[in-house]
């Protein structure tokens, strides 16, 4: 590609953000649907990323084999910007260290921005 071409209409790839909620409590929980390689997983929840000081936890969900949800609590609204490095981490902590994600949101794993740039 030539200078400019990566931003191009047809290279973009629209992402979609997990279902969003705030809690009675006044925090935020974010649903990450994912199916994934869950074979390696011996536990139904799996703590995978926490940060206090940012108000922010991340848990692992495994039900039928296949399928995960990765459940973030946030205790500001949970799509501020702050909290993007956090959740895209804990997307790659799923990745490398319990198994291997195919669809976020039933999109293709490698047009989310963790993971943009692995297959070149």
């Amino acid at each position: 590609m030539s200078s400019g071409d990566e931003y191009a209409a047809a290279v973009i790839k629209k992402t979609v953000w997990g279902q969003v909620a705030s809690t009675p409590d006044g925090s935020w929980v974010t649903e990450w649907h994912f199916k994934m390689d869950t074979s390696h997983v011996s536990s139904t929840d799996l703590e995978i990323k926490t940060d206090p000081d940012e108000g922010f936890t991340a848990v692992l969900h495994v039900g039928e084999p296949g399928s995960a949800t990765l459940r973030v609590q946030t205790s500001r609204q949970a799509m501020s910007p702050e909290y993007y490095p956090m959740t895209f981490a804990s997307f790659r902590i799923v990745n490398d260290e319990i198994g291997t994600i195919e669809t976020i949101e039933n999109l293709p794993r490698d047009w989310y921005a963790p993971f943009r740039s692995r297959g070149h």
